[in-house]
């Protein structure tokens, strides 16, 4: 895990963003149909779909094994309760 934490941290520590077009995420929002309910965006990254998610009132979750990536993810979705940790 150390490795691959390493790399993700390095990644995210650049800049790099591998941000989706926000209107993919409003889709699959939609497509869920979810209204006053929970998600869990396990591998969350810069936390984009949870900033989404937190304006449509849903709970938000986060899992990323990049610790940069969930400190991006607390300012992208700050009601978001994000978590460093390895998903497997």
């Amino acid at each position: 895990m150390d490795e691959i934490q390493k790399f993700y941290d390095s990644v995210f520590s650049k800049g790099v963003s591998f941000k989706v077009p926000g209107n993919f995420y409003c889709y699959v929002l939609d497509l869920l149909q979810l209204k006053n309910g929970k998600i869990l965006n396990v591998g969350c990254g810069g936390g984009y779909l949870l900033s989404l998610a937190e304006r449509k009132g849903l709970t938000t979750y986060e899992i990323d094994i990049s610790k940069r990536a969930v400190e991006i993810a607390r300012k992208n979705a700050p009601k978001a309760r994000p978590h460093s940790s390895d998903s497997r």
